[in-house]
C-alpha cells in the first residue's frame, strides 16, 4: 500500500521563511513611508492649528481685563491673570512693531527682533522658535488681534500726542514652546499608534494572501528540489511523486517550472552516480599526484639548495653564478681509511652516516650549504648560494662544533675519531651542470685552496687562511702557525682557529 507523503511545507516553515519575511519587511515599511510622508504635514498643520488656537484664546481672555481694568493694572499682571484662566497656551509678551518695520514697545516678556524684510508670510502666520519660546506675528491680523490692538494702544502704547493706529501696527506675540511642545508629542504618539496598528494589520493581511498564492509553493518546490540534491538511488522515486504531486494542483506558469523539474529528477539522479564515481577517481589521483610531488620535492631539496631548485623547477639551465666572497671548508676524518679496513662494511656505512647526519644538522643550523661528502671528506660552504656578509663567522662556528661532536664519537669504546679541518675564504663560481645524477659543486681557486688548508692541516686541529684570518680576527682567538709550503700553491701565512672570544 502506498503512503501518501508528507506536506513538504508547514505553517512553521512559511513564518520562518525568509522570503516571507522579505515580503513582511517591505510591506511593513512601504506602509510606514506613506505614512510618514503623510504625517509630517499632519504634524505641521496641528502646530499651526495650535499657534493660532493659542493666540485667540489667549487675546480673547485679555481683551475684557483691557478693557474693563484701571491704568494701575499692569500688562505683567493681567498676563498672569490671563495665564491661570488659560494655563495650557503659555503667552509670556507681546511687542508692538509698526509696519515699515520700526519698533514701537514691549509688554512683558519681549519676542526677538524681527527684520521684517526676511519675513514671508505662508497661510497668514508666520513663527519663529527662539530659546524655547514661540514668536507669532499675522499678516492679515483677525478680528480679535485688531480688537486687542486697538485697545492696547489706547491705555498703553499712546505716547505725548503721536498716537499709533490699528492699521499703522503689527503685533508679535511670544509663547512658551513647552505647552505646545507637549500637545505636539502626545498627537504625534497618538498618530504613531494608529499608523502602527494599521501596517500591523495590512501587512498581516497582505503576507498572508501572498503566502498562500506564491511563498508556500515555492517553499514546498525548494524542499523538494533540496531532497533531490540529497536523493540516492532509492529515494528518487519519492521525491518525483512529490514534484508531480505539487505540478498536478497548479496549472499556471508556477506548475510548469515544476514539471519541468520533475523531468530533470530522472537525468539529475543518473548524473549524480556517474559524477560519484567520477570524483572518487579524481580525488584518487590528486592524492597520488600530491604524494608524488612532495616525494619529487623533498628529493630535489635533498640534492640542491632551495634557490637552484627553484630555478632547475623554472627551466633554467645552466646554472651557474660567481660569488666574489665565500668561504669553503674542507673536513677530513683522521685515519679513517684504515680504520674501515677493520670493522664491517655495514658497521662503517652506518657510523660514518651518523658522524655526517650530525654535520648536517650544524650546517642547517648556521645556514651554510652543503655541498658533498668524498669518502670521509665533508665539504661545507658559507655565503652560497646565497650572499651573506657571515659566512666566515658561519663556518668558523661550524668549524669549532664539528670539533666537538666528532669526539662524542667512538667505535665500541675503544677508537676515538678526529677531525683535521681548513677554512679558506675567496671568490668562487658556484653551479649545476649536466642532465643526469646533476649535483650543486663549486669551481675555482678558493675550492683548491680550502683543501690544501685541510690537507696541510693537523688532527684535531682547525686551518685558516691568511683571507679568512683578516674577517675572524676581532670576534675569534686565532693563533699564527707561521709560513708553510703549500702544494702547488707555493708558501702561504696560515693560522690555528683556537675558539671564540667571550
Amino acid at each position: 500500500m502506498k503512503t501518501k507523503p508528507k506536506d513538504l511545507c508547514s505553517l512553521g516553515h512559511f513564518l520562518t521563511a525568509k522570503l516571507s519575511w522579505k515580503i513582511t519587511l517591505w510591506v511593513f515599511l512601504s506602509i510606514v513611508l506613506v505614512e510618514f510622508i503623510i504625517l509630517l504635514p499632519s504634524v505641521q498643520k496641528k502646530e499651526d492649528d495650535l499657534l493660532k488656537q493659542c493666540e485667540e484664546i489667549s487675546l480673547s481672555t485679555l481683551i475684557p481685563a483691557l478693557i474693563f481694568s484701571d491704568n494701575s493694572v499692569s500688562i505683567d499682571e493681567m498676563l498672569a491673570m490671563g495665564n491661570q484662566i488659560t494655563p495650557h497656551f503659555g503667552l509670556l509678551g507681546f511687542a508692538i512693531y509698526k509696519r515699515t518695520g520700526e519698533f514701537v514697545q514691549n509688554f512683558g516678556e519681549a519676542p526677538a527682533v524681527i527684520d521684517f524684510n526676511l519675513v514671508t508670510f505662508k497661510n497668514d502666520i508666520v513663527y519663529k522658535k527662539a530659546n524655547d519660546r514661540y514668536d507669532i506675528i499675522r499678516s492679515m491680523p483677525t478680528q480679535t488681534q485688531n480688537l486687542f490692538t486697538q485697545k492696547l494702544l489706547e491705555k498703553y502704547a499712546c505716547l505725548g500726542n503721536s498716537c499709533l493706529t490699528v492699521a499703522e501696527t503689527i503685533l508679535v506675540m511670544r509663547f512658551d514652546e513647552v505647552p505646545i511642545h507637549q500637545e505636539i508629542t502626545a498627537y504625534i504618539w497618538r498618530i504613531i499608534g494608529l499608523v502602527t496598528i494599521i501596517c500591523i494589520f495590512v501587512t498581516f493581511a497582505t503576507v498572508l494572501m501572498l503566502g498562500m498564492i506564491i511563498i508556500v509553493p515555492i517553499l514546498r518546490l525548494r524542499n523538494a528540489i533540496i531532497a533531490m540534491g540529497k536523493s540516492t538511488n532509492g529515494s528518487n522515486q519519492i521525491i518525483g511523486y512529490r514534484l508531480h504531486h505539487l505540478a498536478t494542483r497548479r496549472h499556471d506558469e508556477l506548475g510548469d517550472v515544476i514539471k519541468s523539474f520533475n523531468i530533470m529528477n530522472q537525468q539529475i539522479t543518473d548524473y549524480m552516480a556517474e559524477i560519484k564515481l567520477q570524483r572518487s577517481r579524481l580525488q584518487q589521483l590528486v592524492s597520488d599526484l600530491g604524494t608524488a610531488n612532495q616525494q619529487a620535492e623533498s628529493l630535489l631539496l635533498n640534492i640542491l639548495p632551495k634557490p637552484i631548485a627553484e630555478q632547475l623547477k623554472n627551466g633554467i639551465k645552466p646554472i651557474a653564478e660567481s660569488f666574489p666572497k665565500a668561504t669553503v671548508l674542507f673536513a677530513d676524518l683522521v685515519g679513517f681509511t684504515e680504520f674501515s679496513a677493520k670493522i664491517p662494511p655495514n658497521e662503517l656505512i652506518a657510523l660514518l652516516n651518523d658522524i655526517f647526519t650530525a654535520f648536517d644538522h650544524l650546517a642547517e643550523q648556521y645556514e651554510v650549504e652543503k655541498i658533498k661528502t668524498i669518502g670521509d671528506a665533508y665539504m661545507v660552504v658559507g655565503g652560497v648560494p646565497l650572499a651573506c656578509d657571515n659566512h666566515a663567522e658561519a663556518i668558523a662556528d661550524m668549524a669549532l662544533d664539528m670539533r666537538k661532536v666528532i669526539r662524542q664519537f667512538s667505535y665500541k669504546d675503544s677508537h676515538a675519531f678526529d677531525l683535521r679541518i681548513g677554512i679558506h675564504t675567496g671568490p668562487v663560481i658556484a653551479g649545476v651542470i649536466g642532465v643526469k645524477k646533476f649535483i650543486y659543486d663549486l669551481w675555482g681557486d678558493t675550492v683548491n685552496t680550502a683543501s690544501r688548508m685541510e690537507y696541510h692541516s693537523l688532527p684535531g686541529a682547525i686551518q685558516t687562511s691568511e683571507s679568512t684570518y683578516q674577517l675572524l680576527q676581532n670576534q675569534y682567538t686565532l693563533e699564527e702557525r707561521g709560513i708553510i709550503e703549500v702544494k702547488g700553491k707555493g708558501t702561504m701565512q696560515t693560522y690555528w682557529l683556537l675558539g671564540k672570544k667571550a
